[in-house]
């Protein structure tokens, strides 16, 4: 696999400050199982709402819905106004005899629900067992990050998290996976000794009967619910309640990080809540690498050269490849010097259509086959098989890269994670981002030929198509709504600090704006400087693992840019300057002045590393590296050119 290595030398200076605090969240923080018991109405509406922005119990690792009434009654999306949603949306599970005379479920209710939980037990795979009102605002990197400091990094012990007075949280209630399992082999002892009271007094006797531990959170929950000041959701605590209506809730997680106003200094969501995924010894995980289709035409070729200036969009990967049915001279312009095109012998261009679906007539583009070629084009260039991840990107997606990889290592927490294609709305693939892992991308490269030999099978939109042919070779389909924010046209709304990636934002200043609202920073670029690099590069086949490889050297100008874009965090590769002080590294607990000193020691070890402690070793595909790529070969079987540089 490709990888980024940072020299020893500054793993020694940094590693023993904040290994703790990046070792807890290295992996995204504490893994959660969120489920809601909510009754059909207004809560109903409010949980489509968060369903279509993949927030709520959306953005836990995995999640449940009970209610007294099946899905097709419970969710009424045309009827709320809901303009986007999935073939096959939310399972509901049904929850029989449920009285809802009271504004909450009774005891006899949670009960039937908490056995249907450890029944099904999908906790058993999570960390954390949540039950969420559906009018509880949360960020769920946020709420991670109050769960995982209670855990070890030898696993979580039966506990419970409660208030500043040893009672359960109405709201919210969090129980380990441990505690779960021995509440569940309790459960006669826990219906004939324990009181019907309310459902937190019922659950805290039975946990504390089952050998469970109270421990105190305060930051778990705040309840607003008889609060006699403003409401200010902060970015301290992980939860908030009540927020019935959506423009309350949304306000709510505005406050607490969910989406930066840019230039706004005094604003408290200037904060990004992820960070590159650090290995012990130095590396970045998982690698990604990125490919894109771009046309010969219209917006996307200037906005693939204002990333390419920047190092955004695909060229923010540790690999990537440029597709077109043209020359870079004609798709990049004044980035073309540095940068090869694949070129494919298919135009890029396809006419809308319409089709009878669901009762209606609705407009697709049927780009099947196009999209089928470039595929082909990626597995004969072969790179792909270098890295962990293989992502197809459109030109008008906004990416933040740190957080993509962030939501891939998630999905993929160990280095084999099998064959996985990663859908981002509800159960649909959403052709703007298509995530394979290593494994997956192998096998549709062996079985690309199986998919595209049937009858119409070039009349459909590309993104379902590859949603058929990955499901007919056996690739696993996952559900990752923090992948991709769409629909931001159909449904204005800032982008935020929760997901990998939105779309579509097809001009340059709206990119801008948009990785602006995520917590980017705009700093000027440094002065021009050159790059030497030596580089050997591998290529593969779709078909052989031979390895051939060639070795060159070469000394090109670095274009420096008017600006460029810095993640707010603490990454080894791109280090704010040391004397930003920024609210993450509060977060994390780094003071000040720790974080100087050690800006200070990394910049006087740079060249007492460079003058004494270099050994010659195998370079590392780095963002420098990419400046030059390699020289373009035939790609497509029958067509009429390859790569070129000009």
């Amino acid at each position: 696999m490709a990888r980024r290595r940072v020299p020893k030398i500054f793993s020694f200076l940094f590693f023993t400050v904040v290994d703790a605090t990046l070792t807890a969240n290295s992996d995204t923080g504490a893994s959660t199982f969120c489920f809601s018991v909510v009754r059909p109405g207004d809560e109903a509406k409010l949980l489509a709402q968060q369903f279509f922005e993949g927030i709520g119990i959306f953005g836990c690792d995995e999640y449940m819905i009970f209610s007294s009434i099946p899905a097709e009654e419970f969710f009424q999306p045309a009827q709320w106004g809901i303009k986007k949603w999935p073939q096959v949306g939310p399972i509901v599970h049904v929850v029989p005899e449920w009285d809802q005379s009271s504004w909450e479920p009774d005891v006899r209710t949670m009960n039937k629900v908490w056995e249907q939980v450890i029944a099904v037990g999908l906790y058993q795979q999570y960390d954390w067992t949540l039950k969420m009102d559906a009018e509880v605002a949360f960020l769920s990197p946020r709420l991670k990050d109050v769960l995982t400091p209670h855990c070890s990094t030898l696993g979580c012990e039966a506990i419970f998290l409660a208030t500043g007075n040893g009672k359960m949280f109405r709201q919210v209630h969090a129980l380990t996976q441990a505690a779960v399992t021995q509440m569940g082999q309790n459960t006669h002892s826990c219906k004939e000794q324990v009181a019907d009271t309310s459902q937190e007094s019922y659950l805290l006797d039975c946990l504390t009967l089952s050998g469970a531990r109270a421990i105190k959170e305060p930051k778990l929950l705040a309840d607003f619910t008889h609060a006699t000041v403003a409401v200010v959701c902060n970015t301290s605590t992980g939860s908030f309640y009540r927020f019935p209506s959506w423009g309350q809730y949304m306000s709510c997680m505005g406050q607490a990080g969910y989406s930066v106003i840019p230039k706004s200094p005094s604003n408290p969501a200037k904060v990004s809540w992820t960070r590159d995924v650090l290995m012990k010894g130095g590396y970045l995980r998982p690698t990604i690498y990125c490919w894109a289709l771009v046309q010969n035409a219209g917006e996307e070729p200037e906005l693939m050269d204002w990333q390419r200036e920047r190092g955004l969009g695909i060229f923010a990967c540790d690999g990537w490849m440029v597709v077109s049915n043209v020359s870079a001279v004609e798709v990049l312009q004044g980035q073309a010097w540095h940068t090869n095109v694949t070129i494919i012998n298919q135009p890029t261009t396809v006419a809308k259509t319409f089709v009878s679906k669901n009762g209606g007539i609705v407009p697709i583009i049927p780009n099947a086959r196009v999209f089928e070629k470039a595929w082909q084009a990626v597995f004969q260039k072969g790179h792909f098989r270098d890295y962990d991840w293989t992502v197809k990107l459109d030109v008008s997606v906004a990416v933040v890269p740190e957080r993509l990889r962030a939501v891939l290592k998630s999905r993929c927490p160990h280095d084999d994670c099998g064959k996985k294609l990663l859908q981002t709305f509800g159960k649909d693939l959403e052709g703007p981002v298509e995530a394979l892992s290593n494994a997956a991308a192998t096998s549709l490269a062996a079985g690309l030929g199986q998919c595209s030999s049937g009858p119409d099978w070039d009349k459909q939109p590309e993104n379902e198509w590859l949603a058929a042919c990955t499901s007919t070779l056996g690739i696993t389909a996952m559900s990752t709504p923090a992948l991709l924010s769409s629909f931001h046209q159909e449904t204005p709304r800032p982008c935020d600090t929760v997901h990998a990636s939105f779309h579509p934002f097809p001009q340059a200043d709206e990119q801008e704006t948009c990785l602006e609202q995520t917590g980017y920073y705009y700093i000027q670029a440094p002065a021009t400087t050159t790059w030497t690099t030596t580089r050997t590069t591998t290529s593969r086949t779709s078909t052989s693992s031979t390895a051939t490889t060639s070795t060159w050297t070469s000394t090109v100008a670095k274009v420096a840019p008017n600006s460029i874009f810095i993640w707010e965090r603490r990454s080894w590769q791109r280090l704010l300057p040391v004397w930003v002080i920024t609210m993450e590294n509060e977060h994390q607990g780094i003071p000040f002045a720790i974080g100087l000193v050690a800006g200070i020691s990394l910049l006087i070890s740079i060249p007492v590393y460079g003058l004494c402690c270099r050994r010659p070793m195998q370079p590392a595909r780095s963002r420098a590296e990419e400046l030059v790529e390699d020289p373009g070969d035939p790609l497509i079987q029958g067509g009429s050119g390859g790569e070129r540089s000009p």
